[in-house]
């Protein structure tokens, strides 16, 4: 499954938009393998050595990543805010007719 790994470092479409990039000395979270964020990487442990204690989650697909990295967070004691838009699926998606 991890063999052919979507958003490969140096791999086409990898790379940050110019809008959403990260500043000098902000972190960034080596690619991990779940739907949660916090599974195998660091990021937990990188936002308590920064005293986080608020997030927001966001994303394209609310109810995978978004959903599990938000309820993860506030399993290990972080205040989560989210976002209802762009990460909301269709009707459509949700609901399929025979």
């Amino acid at each position: 499954m991890f063999d052919n790994r979507l958003f490969a470092e140096g791999s086409w479409g990898a790379h940050f938009h110019p809008d959403l990039a990260p500043a000098d000395g902000e972190i960034v979270i080596a690619p991990h393998k779940n739907i949660d964020v916090l599974a195998n990487t660091d990021l937990e442990v990188q936002m308590r050595q920064h005293d986080v204690e608020y997030i927001a989650v966001t994303g394209m697909v609310g109810t995978m990543c978004v959903e599990s990295t938000a309820r993860s967070c506030m399993e290990h004691g972080f205040h989560v805010t989210t976002s209802r838009t762009r990460q909301q699926p269709s009707a459509d998606a949700l609901h399929t007719t025979p």
